[in-house]
């Protein structure tokens, strides 16, 4: 080989290299059926079954917030550094209407100091089904996190169900195709709308 034909595979193999090395950094579970990052749960919060199985979440299990008091977290520890446009993403089901919830994280580089992640106002539909909801991390790029606190019933004592957590820049679950509309016709065998 000579040399420009080295330097085009070596070339080739670093762009596959940094390819490979994104795709990694794409998605990263923290928590549903077959990742789990550990966790902690105050009080009587435990990993449980599954309350309600929908097309968002069908997990087995799920993580439920404690009901003995207010404010109960349930903490997670991955090890991720965000990048600009990446989000924290986590699936809700909140069938006592109980929040809004509340994120925070923790740096490898700050332990013990607490990270306002943001308050998650719940629709509606958690309280029947699951709900995916984000946090946007551009505040945290470049800091790796160790630590999520979630404190899903925030200032109430109800339970709250948490599932499939992950960091990505978009949302694995799939977007529904549009509705395709019923045509409005204009003239065929059985309808007219008068003709010249």
């Amino acid at each position: 080989m000579n040399n420009v034909t080295k330097f085009l595979v070596l070339l080739t193999l670093f762009g596959l290299l940094i390819s490979v090395n994104t795709e990694a950094q794409d998605t990263s579970h923290v928590y549903n059926d077959t990742t789990s990052s550990g966790m902690f749960f105050q009080g009587n919060g435990a990993e449980v079954t599954n309350p309600v199985s929908d097309e968002v979440n069908s997990s087995s299990d799920v993580a439920m917030s404690d009901t003995g008091g207010t404010w109960q977290q349930i903490q997670y520890f991955p090890t991720y550094t965000p990048e600009s446009g990446d989000k924290l993403f986590f699936s809700v089901h909140n069938p006592n209407g109980a929040g809004p919830g509340q994120v925070q994280f923790e740096y490898a580089s700050d332990p013990g100091t607490w990270q306002f992640g943001a308050n998650v106002t719940y629709e509606a539909g958690s309280e029947t089904g699951w709900v995916e909801y984000s946090v946007d991390l551009d505040a945290h790029a470049g800091n790796e996190i160790n630590k999520i606190i979630i404190m899903p019933a925030g200032d109430n004592s109800s339970a709250v169900y948490i599932d499939n957590m992950y960091f990505s820049d978009s949302s694995e679950i799939a977007t529904p195709a549009e509705p395709v509309e019923k045509p409005l016709y204009v003239y065929n065998d059985t309808i007219s709308s008068g003709m010249f």
